[in-house]
């Protein structure tokens, strides 16, 4: 770059030679090397200078400050500060180098070569993670061979890793990716947990296999660390490994997308503890708005015979059918075991009597079920004739779920002026309930 030294802004220092000047000069000085003609300018009231350029291209040496061409504010040897964008050149055949970034004109996106230079990461295309070999017993995890692998735990802040094999929950609820360069015993590696793993032998002989382009691959339930394109079935866990996308001997292609699947007690809406009994199903509970295993019963199965005296009754009079309308004078809370079941109720009174046997009278007797009548009985008198009785009393309930059902027994009159006084004892009252799978 040529520079006139007449047309130099007055403060400019003129100096023969190279090299800065020696002497301090005020911050914001500038002086021109007569042998270059490059004009330097003082950075810091010392005597700091640094280049003072206005071009439109050209290699520049040394430390340099743009005053126009370029949108950043900075350019140093480790840092490029605000800048507002860079075009790389989508032309460039320069080969791949470790922290070098550049343009991947095949796969329309900029490589970045990775740590230890056996990986290249396709910006925006897939995801790798850094993780240690901790296998067990320790083998090398080779490229060539591709396996997959789970979280193991964490080493050195680093996530630890085994070969992953779809036999159980341990060794296949956390598989992470499949291993994308040789990874020695105790050491870290890069393995790919969303994208491409190139170069490899697709063709499933590796397997024992026959791959095909678009094949689901699977984490293997006999062999660790392989990957089968054949789905496995139940009880084997289904871990989807990826896809074929190029089978190809040596130039082979997957793409890596894992899917661990789910236990179905791994369900947001499910609940399954304890030891699940055989032939158990699902059944929806609405009033906890989840799913639970439950067992079908057999029909006319007894599958629960409560017996149940006085004193395990809630009995809240002993004179009962005192007006028209009912009194709840009896009162048990039951959980069915089954929703779809009967409960046979059996409400046993021995020792009742009326407070007059004057008259014509009639009573009623009944159970209800959460509200609902299931059975009654009737007793009349008739000019001193007594017709019918109200106890003991029977009925038949058809259940639907399993939640809390309120069994209660009630009496009313319904022509009488008198009330009925019962014996509320061991021998004279009981109640039975005895549920039946239907």
């Amino acid at each position: 770059m040529a520079v006139n030294i007449k047309s130099l802004p007055v403060g400019i220092y003129a100096q023969s030679g190279n090299g800065f000047p020696t002497h301090v000069s005020p911050k914001g000085s500038e002086y021109c090397d007569l042998n270059t003609a490059i004009v330097y300018i003082n950075k810091d009231g010392v005597n700091t200078w640094v280049q003072e350029i206005d071009s439109t291209g050209g290699v520049i040496n040394g430390p340099t400050i743009f005053t126009n061409g370029l949108t950043a504010n900075t350019i140093s040897a480790t840092s490029i500060n605000q800048v507002d964008y860079i075009d790389f050149n989508t032309g460039a055949t320069v080969t791949n180098a470790v922290g070098r970034l550049k343009w991947n004109d095949a796969d329309g996106t900029l490589d970045l070569g990775l740590k230890g230079g056996n990986v290249t990461l396709q910006v925006g295309q897939e995801s790798v993670a850094r993780v240690v070999n901790k296998t067990s017993p320790l083998v090398d995890l080779l490229e060539a061979n591709y396996q997959v692998v789970y979280v193991s735990g964490a080493v050195g802040q680093r996530l630890g890793v085994k070969l992953a094999q779809a036999n159980n929950d341990i060794s296949s609820a956390g598989t992470l990716g499949v291993v994308t360069e040789t990874i020695l015993k105790n050491q870290e590696g890069f393995i790919t947990t969303f994208g491409e793993v190139r170069e490899i032998n697709t063709t499933g002989s590796l397997q024992g296999e026959t791959w095909s382009d678009g094949d689901i691959l699977y984490v293997s339930p006999t062999t660790a660390g392989k990957i089968t394109n054949v789905k496995p079935i139940a009880p084997q866990h289904l871990i989807s490994v990826g896809y074929v996308e190029y089978a190809h001997a040596i130039h082979g292609k997957i793409f890596v997308k894992v899917d661990n699947g789910y236990e179905l007690d791994e369900l947001h809406n499910v609940i399954i503890t304890g030891t699940t009994a055989n032939n158990a199903v699902l059944s929806y509970n609405a009033s906890q708005l989840i799913w639970e295993p439950r067992v079908l019963p057999t029909i006319g199965q007894v599958l629960k015979d409560t017996m149940l005296a006085n004193n395990e009754l809630t009995v809240s009079a002993t004179t009962i059918a005192t007006s028209t309308t009912d009194t709840d004078f009896v009162v048990y809370n039951y959980t069915p075991v089954s929703s779809t079941s009967y409960l046979v109720i059996h409400y046993h009174l021995a020792d009742y009597d009326f407070s007059s046997d004057s008259g014509n009278d009639s009573y009623f007797s009944r159970i209800k079920v959460g509200g609902i009548e299931i059975t009654y009985s009737k007793q009349s008198t008739v000019n001193g004739n007594r017709t019918g009785v109200l106890f003991p009393l029977s009925g038949r309930y058809t259940n639907s779920n399993t939640t809390p059902k309120s069994i209660i027994v009630a009496c009313r009159r319904d022509s009488a002026d008198n009330s009925i006084n019962i014996i509320n004892s061991p021998t004279s009252m009981w109640l039975r309930i005895t549920e039946i799978g239907r």
